[in-house]
């Protein structure tokens, strides 16, 4: 399986193309999927940007 710079097969991204379609048509099931995998990153986002702001 080739992997492309992300890290990402070819056939991982185009599941992750079609996860964020269903989630922009408001699919729960869709964008519960893309927060889990993303979680990790979303919390450190989340608290570099409460930190910049002096919060």
């Amino acid at each position: 399986m080739q992997r492309t710079a992300a890290g990402l097969s070819a056939g991982a991204r185009a599941s992750e193309a079609e996860l964020i379609d269903r989630a922009r048509g408001r699919d729960e099931a869709a964008l519960r999927e893309i927060m889990q995998a993303n979680n990790r990153r979303l919390y450190r986002e989340s608290r570099c940007s409460r930190s910049s702001r002096g919060a």
